[in-house]
């Protein structure tokens, strides 16, 4: 059952389907996964022991600020990080074959056969990600050629095909056009048809409604949403919550390179334990709560720290409201199992009342 919160977004009750699939539908999965710049005494871990699971059908959101350490975990995944950042950990993925492999400690020589055939992704920026000097035709062409290694006229009657599938209209003329002649939601379009080319079984999209107005960012959700409906997993980066209640099963919250808060979709929306997670969802503006005129809107105080400055204790105690002197200052928080399945990193989160961003009535039917 779904229930619209006040901001106008549908959001998934209790019962939802992940929480029921077996581990044999696991596609990917990453286990204590970091990413470190630099080396030596200058070293610094901007993405610190991140685990996730994405299985078939479901879609898996890492939502947070800018700086979060979001896009670099999905830049890991891919093996596409600059050559001043190493991983440690394991990315452990089942290909189409059944056979388990760790991406993470593969050759260069075999990433080939892992970006595009059974991993897809779905660029932040499909301005500057897609080739400016050729066609929409030849870069969507390109995929089949290389992966497939089918001739140049096949692939481009799949590359229409793949037009057509992903909703551009005349599909056969925009072949021929440039990145520079569609428009934003069209070159979003396009680069979706590339992630999505070769069905690779998961797709990661990294923030792939940024700056789109809110007719196309609905048009582009729902045609993430049709390659769930095909049984691929996919890994959703965003910083909107609004967007997210409306793709993902699961939710992980990242702050300052952690993940601090994780659940079903509905648990975090719903009943947010991390305090902030709580300001995610306070500063989503609602429409059954109207401002007062001239009121500004509600923002976490402070900033995401810098990497050579990360606090003492808890990262987020700075900007905490909750945050108590002596303890979350000094003591690491470790990830700790909540009553409902769900992991929040918190030293005092028993004793904070979780968010509720329904009313009694909402609140009702929704669990």
């Amino acid at each position: 059952m779904q229930t619209e919160i006040s901001t106008g977004v549908m959001v998934p009750g209790a019962t939802h389907h992940a929480d029921t699939r077996s581990l044999d539908d696991t596609i990917l999965r990453l286990e204590k996964l970091s990413v470190h710049l630099g080396a030596g005494d200058h070293a610094r871990t901007v993405v610190d022991e991140v685990s996730l699971t994405i299985r078939a059908g479901e879609c898996t959101a890492l939502v947070g600020e800018s700086g979060s350490g979001k896009s670099l975990t999905s830049l890991a995944i891919m093996r596409l990080l600059p050559s001043s950042m190493h991983v440690s950990g394991s990315i452990v993925l089942r290909r189409q074959s059944g056979a388990q492999v760790n991406v993470s400690s593969l050759p260069r020589s075999e990433l080939t056969s892992i970006r595009g055939l059974e991993i897809g992704m779905i660029f932040q920026e499909p301005m500057t990600s897609l080739n400016p000097l050729l066609t929409v035709g030849e870069q969507i062409s390109e995929m089949f050629m290389v992966h497939r290694g089918e001739s140049r006229q096949v692939a481009k009657n799949h590359a229409e095909e793949m037009l057509v599938r992903v909703g551009i209209p005349e599909a056969r003329a925009r072949l021929a056009a440039m990145p520079h002649e569609l428009s934003g939601g069209m070159r979003q379009r396009v680069m979706i048809a590339i992630a999505i080319a070769c069905d690779p079984r998961i797709v990661i999209a990294d923030e792939p409604t940024t700056a789109l107005d809110v007719t196309i960012q609905a048009q582009i959700l729902e045609t993430l949403r049709g390659l769930q409906e095909r049984s691929r997993g996919m890994l959703f980066v965003s910083h909107d919550l609004g967007v997210i209640a409306e793709v993902a099963d699961r939710v992980h919250v990242m702050y300052a390179g952690q993940v601090v808060e994780s659940g079903s979709v509905g648990a975090i929306l719903l009943r947010a334990r991390h305090p902030y997670t709580m300001g995610l969802v306070a500063s989503v503006p609602r429409i059954d709560r109207p401002q007062p005129r001239g009121a500004a809107l509600y923002s976490i105080p402070g900033r995401v720290p810098e990497l050579a400055r990360m606090p003492a204790g808890c990262r987020f105690h700075p900007r905490c409201a909750h945050a108590r002197a002596g303890l979350c200052d000094r003591v690491v928080p470790q990830i700790e199992v909540t009553e409902d399945g769900g992991e929040v990193r918190c030293l005092r989160w028993r004793e904070i009342a979780p968010t509720d961003t329904l009313s009694a009535s909402q609140r009702g039917s929704a669990l």
